[in-house]
């Protein structure tokens, strides 16, 4: 009798291992999935913010480089038409007209790029070097040419400068 009262006990007692997974188990892997997941979509997020970052800086140079070729155009057309006569501080525009560029006072844009340029006078020194006062120098003007396009609420502006002479004495 003792015997069946045993083998009773450790039927109803009797602790059975079964394999496949818990309910804790797969909550804990999905959760180390959501976390990767959200992990790999941030870094995506990040790369694609950084590329369209870049793709704006690299169409801003380019249009930087084309408007000073431009108005180095403009300079060897004719300096004392095209370069001479522009106003210092006054912001002008390079806009394509009859084949050609033209400068303008009227805001041209290019794709949601604005580009613009300033003119400066330069003044030389006794020693002929450029300085912020002395002699005007008819023939050598300051060009500073921006681009600025607007992304994500902020306004970005580049701008590079340089001089122009009258080496065509035209």
């Amino acid at each position: 009798m003792k015997k069946s009262r045993l083998k009773f006990l450790h039927s109803k007692f009797r602790i059975s291992y079964s394999s496949g997974f818990s309910m804790v188990e797969m909550v804990v892997g999905l959760g180390i999935l959501a976390v990767a997941f959200s992990a790999l979509f941030g870094t995506y997020r990040a790369y694609l913010k950084a590329a369209l970052k870049t793709t704006d800086t690299l169409k801003a140079a380019y249009l930087l480089e084309e408007g000073l070729e431009s108005v180095r155009l403009l300079r060897d057309t004719g300096f004392t038409a095209n370069i001479a006569p522009l106003a210092s501080g006054t912001s002008y525009y390079l806009a394509w007209s009859g084949g050609t560029w033209k400068s303008t006072t009227s805001a041209q844009t290019i794709d949601g790029f604005s580009r613009s340029f300033r003119i400066a006078s330069i003044y030389r020194d006794a020693s002929q070097d450029i300085a912020s006062s002395g002699t005007l120098d008819n023939n050598t003007k300051k060009v500073d040419m921006m681009v600025a396009w607007t992304g994500r609420g902020a306004t970005t502006t580049e701008t590079i400068s340089t001089y122009l002479s009258n080496i065509l004495n035209n």
